[in-house]
């Protein structure tokens, strides 16, 4: 057998191909039961996935209204801003947020019986650039059998041991994740970066943010002039170097806030800022509430 253009050593293997590695960090992954749901402006810095067994609740995004149904999931890109609308009994002025609801394991068996009860899986999630730069959107997936299978799994692992994430659970999450992100279109992803220099600060921020990242620390890594690169950064990505920097601080710290125990201190400490004082003062620029406002008012979804 004869082969085209064979490299030089006769071994396929070390042509060079570029991969951009995926990496997955999960943030949450809960079962709930539901009884109100209402909630008038939620966003978030990080990718969620929402599940019911049943019809009845609804989210909205940008006057456009899904309902959520057993054959349904709803994958929600990072920094959307939505609502969602369940309150059988209308016992809840509109304009409130409010949520009735717990662990699946906080309930009698008995009790889920109850018509106006939704059982409600979600999940939480990061992914590593490039793979993080998505536009803000819904996208609902209509669940072939493969992967209602799938959430039925998860759903009964969650269910039956909620701390435990084991090699399989681990797995099948992952599984699940991916196949969603298939459903979200092509041109809804924004382009990358392609010039090294900049992907290449855009990891090393990521992965440093407790560190001083001045323009002229970042240029300086690279071999640039500071100006030329904060010129070249902000073309490449349409963000200024130091919002950048400040947006992906204030990200990491919306985490921390929702997912984490750790004090407004040692959050503004590992996500770089001097004192809780410029943290506070820099988190509500972006997020227009207090770090421990921002706590308070999401410390259940």
């Amino acid at each position: 057998m004869r082969y085209l253009n064979t490299p030089e050593s006769g071994n396929p293997s070390v042509i060079s191909q570029d991969f951009a590695p995926l990496k997955m960090d999960i943030l949450c992954c809960h079962y709930w039961w539901l009884k109100v749901w209402k909630n008038s402006n939620l966003s978030f810095p990080y990718w969620r996935i929402y599940h019911n067994n049943k019809a009845g609740a609804s989210i909205t995004f940008e006057g456009n209204t899904w309902g959520l149904t057993a054959g349904k999931i709803a994958i929600i890109a990072p920094n959307t801003p939505f609502s969602t609308n369940y309150d059988p009994d209308n016992k809840v002025p509109q304009r409130d947020d409010f949520l009735i609801g717990g662990p699946y394991r906080t309930i009698e068996e008995k009790d889920l019986d109850d018509d106006g009860l939704i059982e409600h899986l979600y999940v939480h999630f990061n992914l590593s650039p490039p793979y993080d730069r998505v536009s803000p959107g819904i996208y609902i997936v209509d669940a072939d059998l493969y992967l209602r299978n799938r959430i039925e799994q998860l759903s009964d692992f969650s269910k039956d041991n909620p701390k435990h994430f084991g090699r399989v659970k681990n797995l099948l999450l992952n599984t699940i994740i991916t196949e969603l992100l298939f459903a979200i279109p092509d041109d809804e992803w924004a382009t990358s970066s392609s010039d090294e220099r900049v992907k290449s600060t855009i990891k090393h921020v990521d992965l440093n943010l407790v560190d001083k990242l001045s323009n002229e620390s970042l240029a300086k890594r690279i071999n640039m002039a500071t100006n030329s690169f904060a010129r070249l950064f902000k073309t490449e990505t349409g963000t200024a170097l130091q919002q950048y920097v400040l947006t992906r601080r204030v990200d990491k710290a919306c985490m921390m806030l929702h997912h984490s125990n750790a004090s407004i201190e040692e959050i503004a400490e590992e996500c770089g800022f001097c004192d809780r004082y410029h943290f506070s003062r820099m988190f509500k620029k972006i997020a227009r509430k207090s770090p421990a406002d921002y706590r308070s008012s999401y410390n259940y979804f």
